[in-house]
C-alpha cells in the first residue's frame, strides 16, 4: 500500500474557491445590470460563507497531523469481466451510428 499525499490536492482547492469568490467580487463591481450580475453578487456571498469554516479546518488539521499532510492509502485494484460493460456502454450510440 502507497501512501498518497493529498496536501496539494486540498490547498489548490481552496485557492480555486478563493479565486473564484475575488473574481466574483470583482466581476460585481464592472458588470452591467442584468443576470450576470445578479449571477457574480449570489455566488461571491455564497463563497464567503465556507471560507473561515474551511481555513480554520486546514489549520486544525495540519496541527494535529504529525507528518503534516493529508494521507490515502488505497490498494490496487484489479479490472474485472464487469467492469469492461461500463467502458462500452457509452460506445453504443457510437456503434449503432456506423452500423447504420
Amino acid at each position: 500500500m502507497a501512501k498518497k499525499d493529498l496536501t496539494v490536492y486540498f490547498i489548490s482547492s481552496i485557492s480555486v474557491l478563493l479565486l473564484a469568490f475575488f473574481y466574483a467580487l470583482l466581476a460585481s463591481h464592472f458588470f452591467p445590470e442584468g443576470i450576470n450580475l445578479n449571477f457574480v453578487e449570489r455566488l461571491w456571498k455564497r463563497l464567503m460563507i465556507p471560507f473561515p469554516f474551511i481555513i480554520l479546518g486546514l489549520i486544525v488539521y495540519l496541527f494535529l497531523l504529525k507528518n503534516r499532510c493529508f494521507s490515502y492509502t488505497k490498494d490496487f485494484e484489479k479490472i474485472e469481466s464487469h467492469d469492461w460493460f461500463f467502458a462500452i456502454v457509452p460506445m453504443i450510440p457510437i456503434v449503432r451510428y456506423v452500423m447504420a
